[in-house]
């Protein structure tokens, strides 16, 4: 058996960094376990998934073509709900 010594702060740097990570993986868990459906997505993040401006996102909520809850001037929007409107919009290619 090798025994290998290294510096006392170098060995407090290894497990910072693996605390770290430890605390990363614990973030990533919790994501993996709240599925995006059960999120409430912003408006800048409902813009990016659709691909669409402001103006048309206010378009669809005036309309009632996508549900959303206002808090003031912001509004939120649940993950599933934005997910129906792709699909109920969705336009299938016939022969792909």
């Amino acid at each position: 058996m090798d025994v290998i010594t290294i510096d006392s702060n170098a060995f407090k740097a290894i497990m910072e960094r693996m605390s770290s990570l430890e605390g990363r993986f614990a973030q990533i868990v919790t994501k993996a376990n709240n599925p995006l459906t059960e999120r409430w997505l912003t408006g800048e993040d409902v813009m990016k998934l659709l691909g669409c401006c402001k103006r048309t996102l206010q378009k669809y909520r005036s309309k009632r073509m996508i549900p959303h809850t206002a808090i003031g001037h912001t509004y939120y929007y649940r993950a599933v709900d934005v997910e129906k409107f792709l699909n109920k919009y969705h336009n299938d290619i016939k022969g792909y």
